[in-house]
């Protein structure tokens, strides 16, 4: 599995995250901060062997891992929210 996140979504519309990989069409996702809050992000949209995820645009500034489980592995990812 390979993760994409936008390095700073704080956009209107947030950002869009991408996992490319075998098995990832049920994946998975969360956001996880530095002080342990999760936000479930559920199912993303799935095309083919690449699902995209939307990441709220609302988050506090911040440190978060960005977090993908399929049934046969789990991927993250380190991103930042800067205003």
């Amino acid at each position: 599995m390979a993760i994409a996140v936008a390095s700073n979504p704080v956009g209107p519309d947030g950002a869009i995250a991408s996992v490319v990989g075998d098995g990832v069409s049920s994946a998975t996702a969360r956001i996880v901060s530095i002080l342990g809050q999760e936000i479930q992000l559920g199912t993303g949209e799935s095309y083919g062997d690449t699902v995209d995820w939307t990441i709220p645009s609302w988050l506090p500034a911040g440190t978060y891992v960005f977090i993908v489980q399929s049934q046969t592995s789990t991927a993250s990812a380190l991103f930042e929210v800067t205003r």
